[in-house]
């Protein structure tokens, strides 16, 4: 099948200033051509998609997603359901955060937390259309110490000896990704967010374990001392990266950008609910909102909130946007909501955020050859954004397409006939 798409504005994903008048040949999966619309044969001028009043940018990539979260406004709460539900039930939700993704533009995600690894089979599913939803990266169960952050997912190791068999178990039940919790973590009360969980040796041999079996690991870091053992380590991507601790040093953003520039470490942003609600979007909201956002932030504005990162891109280090999405107060639906946060947060243009999600995000995951940037070659993952209003920095989602068949429309979704699903191979462990 071969489509043309007429783009009133195309922002490509490279970080480049974006081209007015443009167009998109997609044939098949793929992305056949991008040119001027003036070069366009006018044969080929018969029969266009025209989204000459829509701005157009590649497919969002949410490199930093939980699926099986349920965006409740408290922690225990989500917690509780992820313990009580059947794998049966925790797939329902995955499937409903799945469709909300691609409503809110989001046609990749990498997943870095479930439990049972439910994740790794609703991504089967994904792959052969019987659940509409992004393409899926999955770590499983985040490897985390005893009584550590995210204990309750099930995947604890304290030894060099369990750490390794953690990563091994992980990769024979097919994960994309190994996910580590290099520092304790807000959402599971006894841990210690300010300390670190494992000592370099321990990250080590988790990294040397999971780059032998061909998987990047991504580290969950919040403080100063843990993100200093990851990037030893050689991590590849620090998750949240929160720059702080109880040293000037480890409070100066320049250390890190130090760290980090001689590394091939790189950062994941999340701009979750609770940065979005520093912004005026001129609706309500709720006291246990308003409230919980006014105590994370140490500053009360959220641009000063973020001078760490700035620092890190004016530095040169690569930083991927995400949102956290599942966590409380985190719609996956809302993805566009994220880069707005980033534009006020990293005071930086439309371009480069854009490409913070999606190049730089596709780069963090390790599949920037496949997709990312709207370019010959690519797969046809494509967002088409209307104009945002006057109170907005970035429009609501139009269209989406994913991988060139059109899964989104005037922000409803398309639904698929009997005849798109594909052939199921799940293993009876995978399904259970």
């Amino acid at each position: 099948m071969r489509e043309l798409l007429r783009c009133g504005k195309l922002v490509d994903g490279s970080g480049k200033p974006g081209k007015t008048d443009m167009a998109v040949y997609i044939e098949g999966s793929l992305i056949k051509d991008v040119k001027p619309w003036s070069e366009v044969p006018a044969v080929d001028k018969a029969s266009f998609v025209d989204y000459s009043d829509f701005v157009v940018v590649p497919g969002f990539i949410d490199a930093h997603v939980h699926l099986l979260f349920t965006c409740l406004e408290d922690h225990d709460a989500t917690r509780k359901i992820l313990e009580t539900s059947t794998h049966a039930e925790l797939m329902a939700v995955a499937a409903r955060n799945c469709i909300d993704s691609l409503l809110g533009g989001v046609t990749t995600v990498r997943d870095l937390g479930d439990i049972d690894y439910v994740t790794v089979s609703v991504r089967e599913l994904v792959k052969s259309g019987v659940i509409p939803g992004p393409a899926i990266y999955a770590a499983g169960p985040p490897i985390t110490t005893t009584a550590g952050h995210l204990h309750w997912c099930g995947n604890t190791a304290d030894t060099l000896d369990e750490i390794r068999k953690a990563v091994r178990n992980s990769c024979a039940k097919e994960v994309d990704v190994i996910k580590v919790m290099s520092s304790g973590g807000n959402m599971t009360r006894g841990s210690n967010p300010q300390m670190p969980q494992y000592e370099i040796e321990e990250l080590k041999a988790l990294v040397d374990e999971a780059h032998r079996l061909k998987r990047r690991v991504a580290a969950h870091s919040l403080e100063a001392q843990s993100i200093r053992r990851s990037i030893a380590a050689g991590v590849d991507t620090l998750e949240h990266c929160t720059w702080k601790g109880v040293t000037a040093e480890d409070n100066d953003p320049q250390t890190l950008v130090d760290l980090l520039k001689d590394s091939k470490t790189m950062v994941t942003l999340t701009l979750a609910g609770i940065h979005r609600a520093l912004l005026d979007f001129g609706r309500p909201l709720s006291e246990v909102v308003a409230s919980a956002s006014s105590a994370a932030s140490l500053t009360g504005e959220l641009r000063n909130d973020f001078n760490w990162a700035r620092a890190l891109i004016a530095g040169g280090i690569d930083v991927a946007l995400a949102s956290d999405a599942g966590v409380r107060f985190t719609s996956f639906r809302d993805f566009n909501e994220s880069i707005e946060a980033a534009i006020v947060a990293l005071d930086v243009d439309f371009e480069t955020v854009i490409a913070m999600a999606t190049k730089t995000a596709a780069k963090a995951i390790g599949i920037s050859d496949k997709v990312g940037t709207i370019e010959k070659g690519m797969l046809a993952d494509i967002t088409v954004l209307k104009q945002p209003d006057k109170k907005r920095k970035i429009g609501s989602v139009h269209d989406v397409y994913k991988h060139g068949k059109k899964s989104v429309e005037n922000g409803n979704l398309v639904v698929l006939g009997q005849e798109s699903f594909g052939s199921l191979n799940l293993s009876e462990d995978a399904s259970k």
